[in-house]
């Protein structure tokens, strides 16, 4: 990779700690992410506030279908 880089005092170990940390993966969570990233929580969210604001709440967001395919290794 070639040599690493030093600063005029020769802290190679605080430059090689540096970099470490600029390499490191920075990921944003949201506090309480799930009420919408889940499905159920999400319906749970969007029923109260359709209740609140008087609205039905399949109106305001897409109808999920569940469809089960038997098993052909079954018969």
């Amino acid at each position: 990779m070639g040599q690493k880089p030093k600063d005029k005092d020769g802290k190679e170990k605080e430059i090689a700690q540096n970099q470490d940390k600029i390499n490191l993966q920075m990921v944003n969570h949201m506090e309480y992410h799930q009420l919408l990233t889940e499905k159920y929580n999400l319906l749970m969210v969007m029923q109260k506030f359709c209740d609140t604001h008087k609205e039905n709440t399949f109106d305001l967001m897409p109808i999920t279908f569940f469809v089960e395919i038997p098993d052909a290794s079954r018969d």
